[in-house]
């Protein structure tokens, strides 16, 4: 099983078609799907298991195939109805394009503010497919790397526009920005997991080429967080949160941290379920979002405002 935050807004396509052969495949599929949250889930002790697993039974015998979608569709709205906002299912060919998907991806950008500052801007990515992966977290650090021939006096992360994707690529590109070693941890009611960043063979990236480090890695990091931050762009910058020297600057986040497990269905469809919820490397838990450390109006100066901190002397 794959902890993964994902694209939430992939849960408005992946309703469109139903891919059941028949009563059967459904049923068996729907059967999977309880018992994986059932299992799993971060909100499986709220629900009334013995009821809801009699209406879905009664919702399969009754329903027909070409309508089979709206089962699945009841499964997830339970889960809404109990705070879980993240969890989607991914019909078969959603998940066979997610996994190969090489259209449509953008890359991180960077520049140099004021001679001495370098930002960092790091949009969503969504995408499996390995080799995007690589160049999204290759480039990245090409980005750091070519910005650190200067001097740099500290970093800005932007993730104002990142709503979501797969968070392995950016937390391995950012990886020159700090040492090694844990940068989160993933909460359930049983147990905590943590996540870290590496230089040479990074969570779900093959292994990179590109090992740089910056030169003074005590550099101040400013991350720029909005409403628009989502998923795996909150997960990015939590993994920036709980050091001395990261501050987060803008609005609070969508609020949609949680881990998503990766389950296959027996149908080629996959359930990517909320298992868990984030901390920060210093166990602070984020259940609902992110609220930066200092508050920005959208209409106000968000970089100014970064730069600044980032000229103060502590």
């Amino acid at each position: 099983m794959k902890l993964i935050p994902i694209f939430f807004f992939m849960l408005t396509s992946s309703f469109a078609f139903g891919q059941f052969e028949d009563k059967k495949e459904l049923k068996k599929v729907t059967n999977e799907i309880l018992d994986i949250i059932k299992r799993k889930s971060i909100v499986r002790d709220s629900i009334d298991w013995l009821k809801f697993t009699h209406e879905i039974e009664n919702d399969v015998n009754e329903t027909e195939i070409s309508q089979a979608n709206f089962i699945i569709f009841k499964i997830i709205k339970k889960l809404r109805s109990y705070g879980d906002n993240h969890s989607i299912y991914q019909d078969k060919t959603d998940t066979e394009a997610y996994s190969s998907r090489k259209d449509s991806i953008s890359y991180p950008t960077s520049r140099l503010i004021n001679g001495n500052v370098g930002l960092l801007i790091l949009p969503s990515h969504l995408s499996m497919n390995p080799e995007e992966n690589l160049k999204y977290a290759t480039i990245l650090r090409e980005e750091i790397q070519n910005l650190d021939q200067n001097k740099i006096l500290g970093w800005i992360v932007d993730v104002r526009e990142n709503e979501g994707g797969n968070m392995w690529p950016m937390i391995a590109g950012l990886n020159p920005l700090i040492q090694d070693g844990i940068v989160g941890f993933f909460a359930t009611n049983k147990n905590i997991t943590n996540w870290y960043s590496k230089s040479i063979k990074p969570i779900g990236i093959r292994k990179m080429t590109n090992n740089y480090k910056c030169k003074d890695l005590s550099k101040k990091i400013a991350v720029l967080i909005s409403e628009k931050t989502a998923s795996s762009g909150e997960m990015t910058a939590i993994s920036l949160m709980g050091r001395d020297n990261s501050k987060s600057f803008g609005n609070k986040t969508a609020g949609y941290t949680t881990a998503n497990g990766m389950y296959k269905l027996s149908n080629g469809a996959t359930l990517l379920l909320a298992v868990s919820y984030s901390m920060d490397k210093n166990k602070k838990i984020y259940t609902d979002g992110i609220n930066p450390e200092v508050w920005i109006d959208e209409n106000e100066d968000i970089l100014g405002s970064a730069v600044k901190w980032l000229e103060k002397s502590e």
